[in-house]
């Protein structure tokens, strides 16, 4: 009799510890800058802002990010730390070290820091005069504050030098804002913080002639830009960490973006 009022005490005992303990999936849950943390509550305007692309591009040529080399495989320029790069399982992640310099070995500039790649195959490339979309998923991978300077993480850029991009995806004001090609005509779309470890799809169009207009998708928001007057060349597709550097208040720990899904489709 005793021993099974012992039983009966030991059992409830151990019944409340597990009530009022985290459980262990809470315990030992990845805590790493790439765990997806979907719904999150404390955070405005993270869902879809309206009909959001289809992706990877149905028809579309898809990038190879199974690994770094399979990546590499496409035709593609690095302004970027090579060990700054990872392709892997259909993720590519470009991390910007807080002391980093301009990694555009050309022409490197003293007030910015850079990592990106830009996809340079022809088969992802916009021909002047033709008409096509690229698209791809973005996500910011650490919670930061940023003001008014530039922070690029995604471009559509032109073949001619010392061009503005025609497209943007950029974090301004603690937001994730859409730049037309003047450099300094900003739309905004979403919080950044809504962004952290979120994906968000993208999709632009652009026909290669000037007089046209840019169409874009950014997470259900669509609107377009106009093409610049002096569109005379080819088109490619543009992705990374590139920020001005910031005398004072700079970031001072690693940033990164990851994409994924990063298609293309002439139409």
């Amino acid at each position: 009799m005793y021993l099974l009022i012992i039983c009966i005490i030991f059992i409830t005992i151990i019944c409340l510890i597990y009530i009022n303990y985290p459980s262990s999936s809470a315990m030992f849950m990845d805590k790493s800058p790439f765990t997806p943390q979907i719904g999150r509550t404390n955070c405005p305007g993270g869902g879809p802002l309206g009909q959001i692309p289809i992706l990877p591009i149905p028809g579309g040529v898809v990038l190879d990010l199974s690994s770094t080399s399979a990546m590499q495989k496409t035709k593609m320029s690095f302004q970027a730390v090579e060990s700054s790069i990872n392709a892997s399982d259909g993720i590519l992640t470009i991390i910007m070290q807080p002391n980093e310099k301009d990694n555009n070995l050309a022409s490197p500039k003293s007030d910015r820091r850079r990592n990106e790649i830009s996809i340079r195959d022809p088969s992802f490339c916009l021909k002047l005069g033709s008409t096509g979309t690229w698209g791809c998923q973005v996500r910011v991978n650490e919670n930061l504050s940023w003001g008014s300077n530039f922070y690029h993480i995604m471009q559509v850029k032109s073949q001619e030098l010392n061009t503005n991009p025609y497209f943007t995806i950029s974090i301004r004001n603690n937001q994730i804002q859409v730049m037309d090609y003047t450099g300094i005509n900003y739309t905004p779309i979403q919080p950044l913080c809504s962004v952290i470890h979120n994906w968000i799809p993208i999709s632009v169009t652009v026909t290669n002639k000037p007089g046209t207009i840019i169409s874009y998708n950014v997470n259900g928001k669509t609107g377009t830009l106009a093409m610049p007057s002096s569109a005379n060349s080819e088109l490619y597709f543009k992705c990374g960490q590139y920020r001005k550097i910031i005398p004072t208040g700079d970031v001072t720990f690693p940033t990164s973006s990851s994409y994924k899904d990063i298609s293309f489709k002439l139409t």
